[in-house]
């Protein structure tokens, strides 16, 4: 009976640590189980290794979340902003447009300053270049549906039910989860090469859209789209680095001719300072919707 009491609340739901715990264990052992068993298949091969990891590491998220939610939250992966329907795929139609335009916009308020060049080509010299697109589409289709999973998705969820309406924070829980979420995907990307203390706080701003769009719809495939044609219109259409990993395939080749705080540098236009005011934009409009919706 102790024991019961520690890990379920009187309303005999699993509390909010040991949820936190129960998901990491599963993602840990399911992650780990698939990496084993088909990595060693592609280790040899650079170009599957490029798309491989990201869509086995999106599967193994998915596969625990659901796990999670069927058997300890004992709900559904919709709750997590995932099913099917006409709504969802219009919200992945707006992410994948709004995230598109905005790095147009990005490169387009520094045109004067920049080379755009049509020059298609990978660093795969042994694939078809279509191939190669492909699979630099797939991984970031899956590593973005696995970063929002995580982000967007579970933790704004897992913090918004862990305020309950005894306390004081309930009425800011929006906030609380929204924050929590959106720090979170700033720091992670914090550890990548080139990463810079603007591109740090312009994904911070990145990840308050995303779940701030979230909070209004429960519906991620906004997020997913963004978050996917956002990078895809960095690394693929501009040939630009993208959280500062360089392409692996590029329609265009660009070269912007600005400081670093212009252009981003090493880290991508996501270290740019008018990125920040493009993402902020964005957030602001999304928190008006937001605010709309709760009145």
């Amino acid at each position: 009976m102790g024991i019961k009491r520690i890990i379920f609340n009187q309303q005999g739901n699993v509390r909010t640590v040991f949820k936190l715990l129960a998901f990491v264990l599963l993602f840990q052992l399911i992650g780990i189980l698939l990496l084993r068993t088909t990595v060693p298949l592609i280790q040899n091969s650079p170009f599957h290794l490029s798309y491989g990891v990201n869509a086995i590491s999106c599967a193994a998220m998915l596969l625990a979340l659901w796990v999670f939610a069927k058997y300890v939250d004992k709900s559904s992966l919709a709750k997590y902003g995932l099913y099917p329907g006409k709504g969802t795929a219009v919200q992945f139609g707006i992410g994948t447009i709004v995230g598109l335009v905005a790095i147009i916009s990005i490169i387009g308020l520094q045109w004067f300053n920049a080379e755009v060049v049509l020059d298609p080509n990978s660093t795969f010299k042994e694939h078809d270049l279509t191939w190669g697109y492909m699979a630099q589409l797939l991984r970031y289709l899956s590593g973005s549906l696995f970063e929002e999973l995580l982000t967007t998705s579970f933790l704004f969820i897992l913090i918004f039910y862990a305020i309950g309406a005894k306390l004081k924070l309930y009425n800011h829980r929006y906030l609380m989860a929204i924050g929590a979420s959106a720090v979170l995907f700033g720091l992670v990307h914090g550890f990548n090469e080139n990463a810079t203390i603007l591109g740090v706080i312009n994904l911070l701003i990145f990840g308050a859209v995303t779940t701030t769009n979230f909070a209004r719809t429960r519906n991620l495939a906004f997020a997913i789209g963004f978050h996917c044609f956002w990078n895809f219109g960095q690394n693929i259409l501009f040939g630009l680095p993208n959280s500062g990993k360089p392409s692996e395939a590029w329609i265009f080749k660009t070269q912007l001719h600005s400081s670093d705080w212009i252009t981003g540098g090493l880290f991508g236009l996501e270290g740019s300072l008018i990125a920040t005011f493009v993402l902020g934009a964005i957030l602001i409009y999304n928190l008006i919707k937001l605010r709309n919706s709760l009145e």
